[in-house]
This record gives structure tokens, C-alpha cells and sequence, in this order.
């Protein structure tokens, strides 16, 4: 009988089992990372796919012949999903955090006010602000789905 044959054979064993050995150890041990990783990317992938449901739109604005002038906007919702400006930061003007209590919000078509500050998708509304810096600055507007729109305004 050839051992050298056995030999080889007993090798080759031995070699898959601590190979095999190595991956189920390092299965173990990352599995947990993998999936937090993997579970993070589709998340990313969830809130991209929100913020692409959502996409608002500046129609117009002017500033208000008022002896105390007002900037009033107007904004379309060409999404197809409801966009809700943040109450936290959701929308700063020329720099400065404007409280969303502090503006009024209205369908444009219907004049209806809107006190839940949800665009509905296909909807215009007009925002008024309180007050109206001069010259050119931005509007930014935050949504609690995540979306995050900034247009630049002169007037």
C-alpha cells in the first residue's frame, strides 16, 4: 500500500478544515458589522427614494408693498409625496431660523389656510414670512421626510 497517497489526501483534509475554520471564525466575528453596514446602506437607499418623491418647486415670490413688508412664495409640489416643512430648522431665511409658527401658510388656489404645514403632492400653497430682508439672499426649506430645497431670492 502507498502512504504517500494517504498522506496527501490527509493534507488536503486538514487544509480544507482550517480554511473552512478561518471563514466560520471570521463569519462570526463580522457578521454583525455586515449587517449593520448593509442595513445602513438600505436606509440611505429608503431616504433617497423619499426625497426623490418629494420635489418642490419656487413658482414666485415679491415682496409685499406693506408699510411693514412681507416676502410671500409661492411653492408647487411636482412630487408624489406629501412634504411636511420641519418644525426644527425647517426653514432659514437670509441665515436666519425662521419658526414655522411664525408663517402662514395657504392653498393658492383655494385660499384655505394650512395649519399642519403638509404641501400635498400637486398642490401650490403660498408662504407668507413675517418680515422681508433686502437685496439677494437664500430660502431654505426643510421637510420631515427629509428633504432639503434652497433657492436663491432677489428683491
Amino acid at each position: 500500500m502507498n502512504r504517500r497517497g494517504v498522506s496527501e489526501v490527509v493534507g488536503v483534509f486538514l487544509m480544507t478544515l482550517i480554511v473552512m475554520g478561518i471563514a466560520a471564525a471570521w463569519l462570526t466575528l463580522e457578521a454583525p458589522r455586515i449587517s449593520r453596514e448593509s442595513m445602513g446602506i438600505v436606509e440611505a437607499l429608503r431616504a433617497a427614494a423619499r426625497r426623490q418623491r418629494q420635489l418642490l418647486s419656487l413658482l414666485y415670490y415679491y415682496k409685499t408693498s406693506e408699510s411693514a413688508p412681507k416676502l410671500r412664495i409661492y411653492i408647487y409640489n411636482y412630487g408624489f409625496e406629501e412634504s411636511t416643512i420641519s418644525g426644527d430648522k425647517g426653514i432659514i431665511l437670509a441665515g436666519s431660523v425662521v419658526p414655522r409658527e411664525t408663517v402662514t401658510m395657504r392653498d393658492a388656489e383655494s385660499g384655505a389656510s394650512i395649519t399642519d404645514y403638509k404641501i400635498k403632492p400637486k398642490q401650490t400653497v403660498e408662504i407668507t414670512f413675517p418680515s422681508c430682508p433686502s437685496g439677494t439672499f437664500d430660502l431654505i426649506i426643510r421637510t420631515e421626510e427629509g428633504g432639503i430645497f434652497i433657492w436663491e431670492l432677489k428683491v
